[in-house]
């Protein structure tokens, strides 16, 4: 396992990876923008609050992305931990806003790589996930700490999350986490995920987002709105609790970025490095 703290004592430097623009400037909000530019080919900003010295990277949306935008950019620079961030669906009772810090990463469908399925189930940092937690259980929305599950696509009924839930006794579900947490954890680096909840555990989502993760189906989304005009307002809706989701993904970083400080100095960190 490589040494949480960079050769530069006194810089953390973390990746964090998002899926959608959304996310990715959710996290920038909370930071002092150095430099904008491409790693790899993938967008990338990088940013300073106190000790942290952060990549932000956007992957783009589903498993297979986020595994090779990080495949693509870990190898290039040594990085003290990495942070799988961004919305996540509920699967306990909890509002929009709501931090989600995970402990392990589970998958629920073999279609998202027989090799992360055998790498499963993918364990956070103990001492990284417990500071992120401790930051995350001061926030008035709410916090959850638990098992996240990862699926291949978006799951858009309550009753599928409930079903969900029941079968993989997990706090929230994501598509990236799998992946960025397999290749961390290959490469040796220090894991965790922070998300907010964007939707909540019994919430049917106004229209089937699948259609428009494939160029080929993006029409038919389309077709959908046209032919159900009713569900842009419910569009409209999940675009303020995205919004507030971002607010608290940004207050997050913005606490625990100051916090990082007192991680570096962990007598219980500095007997593991």
């Amino acid at each position: 396992m490589r040494p949480f703290v960079s050769a530069e004592a006194s810089q953390v430097k973390l990746a964090i990876f998002t899926a959608t623009r959304w996310e990715y400037q959710a996290v920038l909000k909370a930071l002092t923008v150095d430099l904008t530019t491409t790693m790899a080919g993938v967008r990338c900003t990088v940013g300073h609050r106190g000790r942290a010295k952060v990549s932000v990277f956007q992957s783009g949306i589903g498993p297979q992305k986020a595994k090779v935008t990080a495949q693509s950019v870990l190898g290039l620079d040594s990085w003290d931990f990495v942070v799988s961030s961004g919305f996540a669906g509920a699967l306990v009772p909890c509002s929009v806003g709501t931090i989600v810090v995970g402990d392990e990463v589970v998958v629920e469908e073999l279609t998202v790589s027989t090799d992360f399925v055998e790498q499963t189930p993918i364990v956070c940092h103990d001492i990284i996930r417990t500071q992120a937690w401790q930051v995350a259980s001061s926030i008035d929305h709410g916090s959850q700490s638990g098992r996240i599950v990862c699926l291949p696509r978006i799951v858009g009924t309550g009753a599928e999350k409930k079903a969900l839930a029941a079968r993989t006794h997990a706090v929230a579900l994501d598509m990236e986490s799998v992946s960025l947490g397999s290749v961390a954890h290959s490469q040796q680096i220090p894991f965790i995920v922070v998300r907010t909840i964007s939707d909540v555990f019994d919430e049917d989502l106004p229209i089937d987002f699948n259609l428009f993760l494939s160029p080929g189906d993006w029409m038919k989304g389309v077709s959908m709105i046209v032919r159900n005009p009713s569900s842009l307002i419910q569009i409209f809706q999940l675009r303020q609790q995205m919004l507030e989701a971002s607010r608290t993904l940004s207050w997050f970083f913005q606490n625990f970025f100051d916090e990082i400080e007192q991680v570096h100095d962990s007598p219980k960190l500095a007997s593991t490095r």
